[in-house]
């Protein structure tokens, strides 16, 4: 009758739930550890292999460069051409495309980042060969950018000594964890935000989590629960 059509159909409902595949927890990922000065300057220390080439060598110094000094995305730096380069070296500052919002930032140039460009003028010319509008993330011979994957995977391939010489966890976002911390110590939350290019101010917040000094934390710890504070405690009263 009715009653047993409902019954069925109340049973096979519960069997599709039952044998329905369970999602899948994505594992997560260690964190990232920061690139400091000493990982740039080792890596920029390194002579080129034979067998890497020319162009791709460059083009990792470039980039890790402008990583470094101006805490970009790889993302944001693969857009990067030689007029922008030359633009930022005589004026200060440039106009960098942000892949994650579409829209166009001003990226300023400070005095450590323009010399250390200055210095890379052979690596500029192995790579742009003056063609003013060529990405940097592109092909030797051609001026088409390369997908983000291949990009990353070359800078990330790049960086692998450095892995090996410090014990880190580092790629080509690294940099950027080390630059955004540094400027939370120094710089209001909401300018660091546009410094950077966050559309989410809690994307911002988030990079906290890469600032973890024990030494740091345990002599506030151990300031604030063993200082002698007779006198404040007087005048605080327990709360719930």
């Amino acid at each position: 009758g009715v009653n047993d059509k409902r019954i069925n159909r109340l049973e096979q409902i519960q069997q599709r739930l039952e044998t329905k595949p369970k999602r899948t927890v994505r594992k997560e990922m260690p964190l990232r550890d920061p690139a400091s000065e000493s990982v740039y300057d080792f890596l920029m220390s390194l002579k080129r292999a034979l067998y890497i080439n020319r162009y791709v060598w460059a083009r990792a110094r470039i980039a890790i460069t402008l990583l470094r000094f101006l805490g970009l995305r790889a993302s944001d730096a693969a857009s990067l051409t030689l007029k922008d380069i030359e633009s930022g070296l005589r004026h200060g500052s440039f106009q960098v495309s942000q892949s994650k919002t579409g829209k166009y930032r001003v990226v300023v140039l400070t005095k450590s980042a323009k010399e250390m460009l200055e210095k890379l003028d052979l690596d500029i010319q192995t790579v742009f060969r003056q063609q003013y509008n060529k990405p940097l993330a592109s092909a030797e011979n051609s001026t088409k950018q390369i997908s983000k994957d291949q990009w990353i995977r070359s800078i990330n391939r790049f960086m692998q000594p450095a892995i090996s010489k410090f014990n880190l966890i580092l790629t080509s976002h690294s940099f950027r964890i080390n630059s955004i911390p540094r400027l939370l110590r120094v710089v209001p939350l909401q300018n660091v935000k546009t410094i950077v290019g966050h559309k989410d101010i809690r994307t911002t917040e988030r990079y906290d989590r890469f600032v973890v000094d024990p030494k740091a934390i345990s002599q506030i710890v151990e300031t604030a629960l063993n200082t002698n504070n007779k006198d404040n405690q007087k005048s605080v009263k327990p709360t719930e």
